[in-house]
Formats: C-alpha cells, sequence, structure tokens
C-alpha cells in the first residue's frame, strides 16, 4: 500500500510601522486620521491597527453599511489584526448624520469586541465616532 501526500510551504509577511507612522495616544489624533475619509452617505466601520508602541501600522476599512447601521461580524474585525501581526486596535466609525453620539448598538457592539479581543489577547483601546467636525472616544466617555 502507498500513501501519498503533499507538503505545502506557506510564506508570511508581516507589517511594521512605516518610520514616519504617527503614535496615538488622544482620540483627536484618529479623528485626524479619519475626518478626509468621512462618508456622508454611508456608514464606515475603520479599524487603527497598533504595535506595542501604539504605532500606526495599518489603517483598514472593515465595513461599509447603510445610512444608519453595518453588519460587522467579530471575524472581520479581527482577521486583519492577525494577519499585521498588530497587538492593539482602534475602532472607529462615522455617523453620516454628523450627530457623534454613541447608539446602544454602538455601545454594546464595543463591549462585544473588547471582550473576544481580550480571549484572542489583544487589546482594544477606544471605539471613536465621528463626523465631518467632530468626534466622539467612547473610552473618555467611560463607555469602554
Amino acid at each position: 500500500m502507498e500513501v501519498k501526500y503533499k507538503v505545502e510551504v506557506k510564506e508570511y509577511s508581516l507589517k511594521v510601522a512605516e518610520k514616519d507612522a504617527e503614535s496615538i495616544s488622544q482620540p483627536v489624533t484618529v479623528f485626524n486620521m479619519l475626518k478626509d475619509n468621512f462618508n456622508p452617505v454611508q456608514e464606515e466601520m475603520y479599524i487603527l491597527i497598533l504595535n506595542t508602541k501604539n504605532t500606526v501600522i495599518e489603517k483598514h476599512l472593515v465595513s461599509k453599511g447603510g445610512m444608519s447601521s453595518m453588519l460587522i461580524t467579530p471575524a472581520e474585525i479581527f482577521r486583519p489584526i492577525f494577519l499585521t501581526n498588530g497587538n492593539k486596535f482602534i475602532l472607529a466609525h462615522n455617523h453620516p448624520s454628523g450627530q457623534c453620539e454613541a447608539s446602544i448598538e454602538d455601545i454594546e457592539f464595543t463591549i462585544k469586541i473588547k471582550k473576544a479581543s481580550e480571549i484572542c489577547g489583544l487589546q482594544l483601546l477606544d471605539h471613536v465616532i465621528y463626523s465631518s467636525d467632530s468626534f466622539k472616544s467612547l473610552k473618555k466617555e467611560g463607555l469602554l
């Protein structure tokens, strides 16, 4: 009897922060990075993937939704973080209405992602909701 098998070699690459990449210590930095991407027509969720020094490795558009909602799974959040070898991240999404107050759904989603990230050994630093000219930090609001 003969058993045949195939061995595959996988190649992985890790992203590292650019030399001039910005370190994030305040939610205003997140707002300044994303305000030019503000979409007045539909909600968009970004994640900023950070290294241990809170330097941005990658800004990643996770999802585009409708005028007032998005459907996002934890896998869509965590996949790009694992692929870039980041260990910290910040969620950010826009409110096309211009009102930056967190909805009940925003808060519940953030708590769900925070719990899941802790299980995965990742650290959710903040969730920033922004419009074209203002923002709210769930961490600063005491909701994270």
